[in-house]
């Protein structure tokens, strides 16, 4: 007997005698001493059995409401209970539940709880049931509950031991309680959360940028498909560009001639990270092996809550860049057609002003040493002036030619057979000490073309190949072949403007291994007087153009300065 129970009784004993003592006897006899002992002890008997008859049923109307109060949690409790037999049979269920897949209570007693999950999530259950009355402590389990005629609700499942076995019994529990948790809202939620993250994704990897999210110490937190794409075209290593990666530490590990542009771009991000700038951008060339092309760097700042967040891109402007590359390529060849034009009106002001003055000059001097004797001093001076007056009228010649109007005696020539026949002219213009190579065809192609401005075009182009080697021991080499008009480049081509007019060309080559041209240079060598590097060209290279220009051909230029020049002249072929 505990220490409680005994107090509790000898409590009652006093409460009896007290009660008994306030009681008259109603026999009026006297009694002995033993019998008034006994019936004494046998009234506070009966008095402790009433009282603790009152104890016990005011205890029992407090059970019976205390057990009233539980049911009725237990049945409107926020979740469902299930208890389960060790074979997975329901024994008992909460109102909660009963609702959850719309079934009465008692019509679910005896009933396998895999029936009231759906069908696809069945076998999920079954084989985690054993495991859930093995070991229920920390077992979790997201399924589906409902059928065709319910509507699906995603449930979560935590099992509680009900009642443990007894010693010397097989260790599984031989009852389950399962908490069952409505979270269809959490869950439409997350497919929410999931369909908008994978729009947000999809918007991302649609673009043609390519993005990286930064966080605040410059690590990338995620990238587009596009990025990736850019990363696997380049042979850049995944590890390197992806998720993880210190973008800053990328930037800073560049070397070669991308260095700066990185250290640029890195600078700039660092700024947008600290605040210091919303935004920053810049544009860069990343030339690969293929292709020269051009990207520009964007890098924004936003926060997520307290997080701070930067979006790096990078937009590929290559056929952006061509465009004005083109359009300024355009705009340099309407100047250079309109200084041609405006060339070509003051030359021919020119020739035709000094041709009409030459010629009364000329005629004048040479009537004039009709009358003087030979051998005098006026005689000597007449000549030198007549000499002068016709060296006047050369140049005056060589203006009109670089207009393209001075060639009147065009026929079909072998273009191989010209240049060889030329050649001995050429060696004697062959500065000491330089090398010159021929590979001329046995014939063709066969051009329509003036043959002496045919060989002053070639004169002229071997001169300037000598001067450009500065005295030096220089090497030239000429060739003749046949090409298609597709074949000739676009970019240095002169005159400008000009276009294939049939499918085959007759191409001179002249190649020097001089200093070069500068690239700024290579507009403006075909311009009369035009010198630079080295002098003497004076109006050879804008006879070469005039020529082209009445011969309806073209000329391209390739140099680089200290790598030599190589001009390409093409000729239409007849026939």
């Amino acid at each position: 007997m505990t220490k409680n129970k005994k107090k509790h009784l000898d409590d009652l004993r006093r409460r009896a005698d007290a009660l008994l003592s306030l009681t008259p006897n109603s026999s009026g006899m006297a009694p002995t001493d033993d019998v008034n002992q006994i019936v004494h002890e046998l009234q506070v008997q009966q008095i402790e059995l009433e009282l603790q008859n009152e104890e016990l049923r005011s205890t029992q109307s407090a059970l019976e409401e205390s057990r009233a109060k539980y049911m009725q949690l237990y049945h409107h409790a926020p979740v469902g209970y299930v208890v389960l037999d060790y074979s997975g049979i329901i024994i008992q269920v909460n109102a909660t539940f009963a609702m959850m897949v719309n079934r009465d209570r008692p019509q679910m007693l005896g009933k396998p709880f895999h029936e009231f999950l759906l069908s696809e999530d069945r076998s999920i259950f079954l084989a985690r049931a054993k495991a859930f009355f093995k070991n229920p402590v920390d077992k979790y389990l997201e399924l589906r509950i409902g059928n065709a005629t319910t509507s699906t609700r995603y449930v979560s499942l935590r099992a509680t031991p009900g009642h443990r076995p007894e010693e010397g019994q097989s260790p599984h529990l031989e009852e389950l309680l399962l908490t069952v948790t409505d979270i269809s809202d959490r869950k439409r939620a997350e497919e929410a959360l999931r369909a908008s993250e994978q729009f947000a994704r999809s918007t991302v990897d649609a673009l043609a940028a390519h993005i990286a999210i930064l966080d605040a110490t410059g690590h990338i937190v995620a990238v587009n498909r596009a990025w990736r794409d850019f990363g696997r075209a380049n042979q850049a290593e995944p590890a390197a560009v992806s998720e993880g990666v210190n973008y800053l530490a990328v930037c800073r590990a560049v070397q070669g001639h991308e260095a700066e542009t990185a250290g640029v771009f890195a600078a700039g991000i660092l700024a947008v990270l600290k605040g210091e700038r919303d935004t920053f951008s810049h544009e860069y060339a990343c030339h690969g092996p293929m292709a020269n092309r051009w990207f520009i760097g964007r890098v924004s700042r936003f926060s997520d809550g307290e997080v701070v967040r930067i979006v790096v891109a990078h937009e590929n402007i290559t056929e952006r860049r061509q465009l004005e590359n083109k359009n300024l390529l355009l705009q340099r060849q309407v100047s250079q057609l309109e200084k041609e034009e405006s060339l070509g009106r003051m030359a021919g002001a020119i020739a035709h002003h000094f041709n009409n003055l030459l010629t009364a000059v000329i005629g004048n001097i040479e009537m004039a040493l009709e009358d003087v004797p030979r051998g005098q001093g006026l005689s000597r001076m007449l000549t030198a002036a007549l000499s002068g007056a016709k060296r006047a009228a050369e140049i005056s010649g060589k203006m009109l030619t670089y207009l393209g109007v001075n060639s009147t005696k065009k026929e079909q020539l072998d273009l191989s057979v010209i240049c060889r026949q030329s050649l001995p002219l050429l060696q004697m213009i062959t500065p000491s000490g330089g090398t010159m190579h021929a590979d001329f065809p046995s014939s063709g192609p066969v051009v329509f073309a003036d043959l002496s401005q045919i060989q002053v075009l070639l004169t002229n182009l071997v001169h300037n190949g000598w001067e450009a080697c500065e005295g030096k021991d220089g090497a030239l080499h000429l060739a003749i072949k046949t090409v298609d008009a597709a074949d000739i480049v676009g970019q240095h081509r002169f005159p400008f403007g000009w276009q294939p007019q049939t499918e085959k060309y007759g191409c001179l080559l002249v190649q020097d291994n001089g200093c070069g041209i500068k690239n700024e240079d290579l507009s403006k060598i075909f311009e009369p007087f035009f010198s630079s590097k080295f002098t003497g060209r004076g109006m050879g290279l804008a006879l070469v153009l005039g020529i082209l220009k009445a011969h309806n051909s073209c000329a391209t230029v390739e140099s680089r300065p200290g790598g030599g020049t190589t001009f390409q002249v093409y000729f239409p072929v007849q026939g």
